[in-house]
């Protein structure tokens, strides 16, 4: 199990933490490191967790496309990391001492995120509410029959999304778009969707359709 050492100031604390560990999560429900730890959203979204690593470095993931936004290519070559995006696997020691916080304007532009919205003729369709922003439409085409129409969208806040089940009766879903898969920029959203269209001899296409208004 990760031995896990946080240093503040001249204090070094350390506990051993069970695999998979994720600091975040623990310093919420008010296990260590907090409260020594530094935290906000927990989602990547904010940077307030961002830490130095000062040992262990080589055990740790490759940045995620989440680090990879909020930090930055130097600030990561720098040896700093968001706690909440790392599961530890082994013995690491981190600092927050020095470490400053994102400012405003890249906090916003790394909380910028994409999502698709499906609908699927006869079966379901998922609509944009307040602060779900479509930027590109599309027909998934299986020969010349449209199957389902994806919507990629720019995802300005966390919301709930309307999922309508048009089986009879209809049914009214609501799904907050945190469990929605989210991408970090347009072209990323857009590769998901050409994946669709690589699959195998599948005869598939993707045929651009007017942005839903």
């Amino acid at each position: 199990m990760p031995i896990v050492t946080f240093r503040k100031g001249e204090d070094s604390f350390s506990e051993e933490m069970p695999d998979n560990t994720n600091l975040v999560v623990r310093a919420g429900i008010k296990k260590f490191p907090w409260p020594h730890l530094r935290y906000g959203c927990g989602m990547g979204k904010c940077g307030k967790c961002t830490c130095q690593v000062l040992a262990g470095g080589e055990g740790l993931p490759e940045p995620n496309w989440k680090e990879q936004k909020m930090l930055g290519e130097e600030r990561l070559g720098q040896g700093l990391r968001l706690a909440c995006q790392l599961w530890l696997h082994h013995d690491v020691t981190l600092t927050q001492d020095g470490v400053a916080l994102p400012t405003p304007a890249l906090i916003l532009e790394a909380a910028t995120m994409y999502v698709i919205l499906t609908s699927k003729p006869g079966q379901f369709r998922t609509e944009a509410v307040e602060g779900v922003q479509p930027v590109e439409a599309y027909d998934y085409l299986f020969g010349a029959t449209p199957k389902a129409r994806f919507v990629i969208a720019k995802l300005e806040r966390d919301v709930k999304i309307r999922v309508i089940d048009e089986m009879e009766p209809p049914v009214l879903n609501l799904v907050p778009s945190k469990f929605l898969p989210s991408y970090g920029s347009l072209e990323e959203a857009r590769q998901e969707l050409e994946h669709l269209t690589a699959f195998g001899s599948v005869r598939a296409a993707l045929r651009p359709v007017p942005v839903p208004a």
